[in-house]
């Protein structure tokens, strides 16, 4: 009797066991591939790609990237932007979402920031960058200028111009510090360095050499993603058809602090102005023209109109910290003027209205057609203090 119980219970173990085996292969099969549902119904594959030393995040950046228009958006984030963290309750710096191997929560906060929602991330950490470079045999980028640098110990030596660099050295190209470097070279770098890493992958799909035997599977180990085998040999492939030279570049514009002797970024205007460039973007995407992105860098002219000096100067450090582009700096031609005015030469008035925002102009002209450089002129009057029109 007990071994007729005993060969029921090993029956009744294996019939749950080709169940479950059964359920996990229908789980397998049956999912839909949502790189290429987003693909046929015309939607932006938008993913985060992070990059970890040491259990500490070194990079955060968003490829927003729209297969139909073969248009993309690279997006810095610096680590230490201060922002409200709803889910602990309090301020704090962005990294301290992050949990290496699984940066959900982050993706999430991210795609609440830019407005713009995230499906995908992909996470590396160091070792794993330098043996998926190495394993597509090097990444090229380029080094405007002689790097020769001692740092903890090591030497760093890069030569200038386009160069092949190994996993070793692109790790390091990508974390270090350089002297005299602007924050936003640095900034730049960091882009030019996804740019890089993009164009390595795609090309790697494009030869064939990605559909290898073993070396998608090792591609795979190196990285932590959402993103099931199937959606990302689909997502490398669409990235085939991306036109580099339409790759908007965006930052997010702020200022630097200390809190607690460390550095802070905290974002202009509590991030609002992070969430209008960002819609931009998605427009850019969107557009099938042939548009350029340096056609959404918006150029302007600032006139001092009062007797105070240097007044054009100090408003132009305004629009700088925004991340617009000021061609001139200059005295109007009548002075004093008693109010500024904001005057738009490409007939764009929310484009108007958002530049007479930053300083609180209520004076908006247009005058379309001037043979100008310059999007918009603001001429400053008597009622501007340096800050906002009073």
């Amino acid at each position: 009797m007990k071994e007729r119980s005993s060969k029921s219970t090993i029956f009744l173990i294996l019939i749950i066991a080709v169940a479950a085996a059964a359920i996990i292969v229908a789980i397998v099969f049956i999912r839909t591939n949502s790189v290429e549902e987003r693909v046929k119904k015309g939607q932006a594959i938008n993913a985060l790609f992070t990059v970890r030393e040491g259990g500490r995040l070194k990079l955060i950046e968003v490829l927003l990237f729209q297969p139909a228009s073969k248009k993309a958006v690279i997006l810095f984030l610096p680590q230490r932007t201060w922002l409200m963290l709803e889910s602990l309750n309090r301020y704090d710096t962005l990294e301290t979402l992050y949990v290496p191997g699984n940066p959900a929560r982050l993706r999430a906060k991210v795609a609440e920031m830019i407005g713009v929602p995230i499906q995908y991330s992909i996470d590396f950490d160091a070792d794993g960058l330098r043996d998926l470079v190495d394993l597509m045999g090097g990444i090229e980028v380029f080094v405007s200028s002689t790097v020769d640098k001692q740092s903890g110990g090591r030497r760093y030596l890069f030569d200038s111009g386009s160069v092949l660099l190994d996993g070793d050295k692109a790790t390091d190209y990508l974390s270090l510090d350089l002297d005299n470097e602007s924050d936003m070279d640095r900034v730049q770098r960091r882009q030019d360095f996804l740019k890089s890493l993009i164009e390595c992958l795609a090309k790697g799909e494009a030869s064939g050499f990605l559909s290898k035997p073993g070396v998608f599977g090792a591609l795979q180990k190196t990285m932590r993603t959402n993103l099931s085998a199937q959606e990302l040999g689909t997502y490398l492939s669409k990235l085939q058809d991306l036109n580099l030279e339409s790759i908007l570049y965006r930052r997010v514009h702020g200022t630097t602090r200390m809190q607690n002797k460390e550095e802070i970024y905290i974002p202009n205007d509590q991030g609002e102005q992070l969430k209008k460039s960002m819609q931009q973007a998605v427009e850019f995407l969107q557009n099938n023209q042939l548009l350029r992105p340096e056609d959404l860098v918006v150029n302007l002219e600032i006139l001092n109109g009062t007797d105070i000096a240097f007044r054009a100067r100090d408003c132009a450090r305004i629009y700088k910290k925004y991340g617009y582009e000021v061609l001139r700096e200059d005295n109007a031609p009548e002075k004093p003027e008693k109010k500024t005015v904001v005057i738009d030469h490409r007939g764009n008035q929310r484009l108007a209205q958002e530049i007479a925002a930053v300083i609180k102009c209520r004076n908006i002209e247009t005058s379309a057609g001037d043979k100008t450089a310059a999007d918009i002129t603001i001429i400053l009057g008597m009622d501007f203090d340096g800050q906002y029109c009073q």
